[in-house]
C-alpha cells in the first residue's frame, strides 16, 4: 500500500484508515460462524468485523508510523526524492474513522511531528444503510431521524489535519449539525435525541432481532465442524 503511494505520489502526509462497518449480519456476535447469516468460517479464529474495525486501522497506523519515522529509499526509477522523515516541521497525521473505535495507542507525539486522531460518526447515509432502507425492520425512520452528512464528517476530518488546537489522541464525535470532543473522563455520553444523528427512534428493532436470533436453533446450534 505504501509502496504504491510513494511510487505514485512521492510522499504521504495523511493516512485515514476507515472502519465504519457496524454490526452487519455477515459478521455479527449474534449471528455466530456456522449460521446462514454469517460469512465467518467456524474454524478461522477471526471475525471480519474486527479485522475491518480494529485490526485494519491498528496495523495501518503502525505501517504509517514505520514509513514516516524510517522512510526507505525509493527505486532509482522513481521521479521523486526520498520521502522526508517526519519531524516537528514536517508533520504527519493519522485520522481513524470508526463506528466502534478501539483507541489507538498513539497520543502525544509532538516531538516526532506525529498526531493521531479518531472520529466517531454515526448515522451517515451509506450503501450499508441504503441497502436496508426498504426493510420495515430498519431502525432509521425517514423524516423523523437525522442523517450525519458525509460533508460534516469530511469537515471534521479536515479540522483534525489543519487545526493546531486539535490535540494528539483526540476523539471527535460527529453528529448532525454538532461535533464535539469526547472527554477522557466523566464524559456525558452521546446526545440521545434522534435529531442529533447519533441514535434512532426505532432502535428497539435491533433488540427484537437479537432476541429472534437467540431463539433460533438454526442460528445458535453448535456447528458440526467443532
Amino acid at each position: 500500500m505504501f509502496d504504491v503511494a510513494y511510487r505514485e505520489f512521492g510522499d504521504v502526509d495523511i493516512v485515514c484508515p476507515g472502519s465504519g462497518v457496524y454490526e452487519p449480519h455477515w459478521s455479527n456476535f449474534w449471528c455466530p460462524p456456522g449460521s446462514k447469516q454469517s460469512r465467518d468460517a467456524v474454524d478461522s479464529g477471526s471475525y471480519a468485523l474486527l479485522d475491518i474495525n480494529l485490526t485494519h486501522p491498528l496495523r495501518t497506523t503502525q505501517l504509517a508510523i514505520s514509513n514516516w519515522l524510517h522512510p526507505r529509499e525509493l527505486p532509482h526509477s522513481s521521479p521523486f526524492p526520498r520521502p522526508a522523515k517526519v519531524s516537528a516541521t514536517n508533520r504527519k497525521r493519522v485520522i481513524h474513522i470508526a463506528s466502534v473505535a478501539s483507541y489507538l495507542p498513539v497520543s502525544g507525539q509532538r516531538c516526532t511531528g506525529l498526531r493521531n486522531s479518531l472520529l466517531r460518526d454515526s448515522c451517515v447515509p451509506s450503501r450499508l444503510w441504503n441497502n436496508d432502507m426498504a426493510s420495515a425492520s430498519t431502525p432509521w425512520r425517514r423524516g423523523l431521524d437525522a442523517w450525519v452528512t458525509p460533508e460534516e464528517v469530511a469537515e471534521a476530518m479536515l479540522s483534525c489535519v489543519e487545526d493546531e488546537d486539535k490535540r494528539a489522541g483526540l476523539l471527535l464525535e460527529v453528529g448532525s449539525g454538532r461535533t464535539r470532543e469526547v472527554a477522557t473522563f466523566n464524559d456525558p455520553g452521546p446526545d440521545s435525541v434522534p435529531e442529533a444523528g447519533i441514535m434512532t427512534r426505532n432502535s428497539t428493532v435491533g433488540d427484537d432481532e437479537v432476541h429472534g436470533f437467540l431463539e433460533s436453533s438454526t442460528v445458535w446450534s453448535r456447528p458440526s465442524k467443532l
